[in-house]
């Protein structure tokens, strides 16, 4: 993790969520790149000399973004002093456009391998973290992302539980979850839903905990037809202060990511989301 980027919109729960990346940046000894993307606001013209008067207004918006800009950053590098983060390690991007696309082509650009999200900024409404900006950017990239929700206050990480259904893409990404894990010198606790549709048996259970059996993993397997629930109920009654799931097409736990759910996650997860893909 050398390079972890923070998409803001500088909104009170934006801090919240970067308090997360400067935990993570300080224990890896990684930089962090904060994004904040703008647009223009429309306007209407209805002078005769509109082009030379909207020149004018369009300079004297931009500029006005950029002094905000640079008051908030002033802000975000204040909390990692508290922390003791060396705020020569925060870089940070003004960049005018559209947010998704600017989010995705800094990623590539920067080589991002870590990505950590608060509220969305496409609106500058309160969304919360799986709106659709969030969700765009964990189904668009191939990085980690963290996603905070607007009710989750930074915690240090001391278990992170992984939702797995025991498959070859899974262990890859309980791979990844384990060099997490040791950086916090964080337990995990592996979570399967077994459903009246699994096809999952013991002896690939069993192969799984050989295959770890030096690393300090527990394993849950949970019987209930409702997933996401149980998933959740997990999290919040067991002091889990991440949640690890892989994103792929086919995943069991696709239902996270249904636009019908982001509300309902909303206000019962009590931990943050990291989302992994397999490669």
């Amino acid at each position: 993790m050398k390079k972890i980027l923070f998409p803001t919109d500088f909104s009170p729960l934006s801090l919240n969520a970067f308090k997360y990346a400067l935990h993570f940046a300080k224990s890896s000894n990684a930089e962090i790149i904060i994004l904040h993307v703008y647009d223009l606001p429309i306007v209407t013209v209805t002078t005769i000399d509109a082009p030379i008067y909207l020149n004018e207004m369009v300079e004297e918006i931009d500029l006005s973004f950029l002094e905000n800009f640079k008051s908030k950053i002033t802000i975000l590098k204040d909390e990692g002093e508290k922390i003791q983060y060396d705020s020569k390690k925060i870089r940070s991007l003004f960049i005018k456009g559209n947010l998704i696309n600017t989010i995705l082509n800094t990623i590539k650009k920067e080589e991002i391998n870590f990505v950590v999200m608060g509220t969305s900024g496409a609106s500058g409404i309160k969304e919360w973290v799986f709106g659709s900006t969030t969700a765009t950017i964990m189904e668009s990239t191939s990085a980690i992302v963290l996603g905070i929700p607007e009710n989750v206050r930074f915690m240090p990480i001391r278990q992170i539980a992984f939702a797995t259904n025991f498959t070859k893409q899974s262990r890859k990404a309980l791979k990844k979850v384990i060099k997490l894990a040791k950086i916090f010198d964080a337990k995990i606790s592996c979570i399967y839903v077994k459903t009246k549709k699994s096809k999952i048996n013991y002896l690939t259970i069993a192969s799984w905990k050989m295959f770890f059996k030096k690393e300090a993993i527990d394993y849950y397997i949970l019987k209930n037809n409702a997933v996401e629930n149980t998933i959740i109920h997990f999290i919040n009654h067991n002091d889990v202060n991440m949640l690890a799931v892989l994103k792929t097409k086919h995943a069991f736990l696709n239902g996270l990511f249904h636009k019908n759910l982001p509300k309902k996650l909303a206000y019962h997860l009590k931990a943050p989301l990291l989302t992994l893909h397999s490669n």
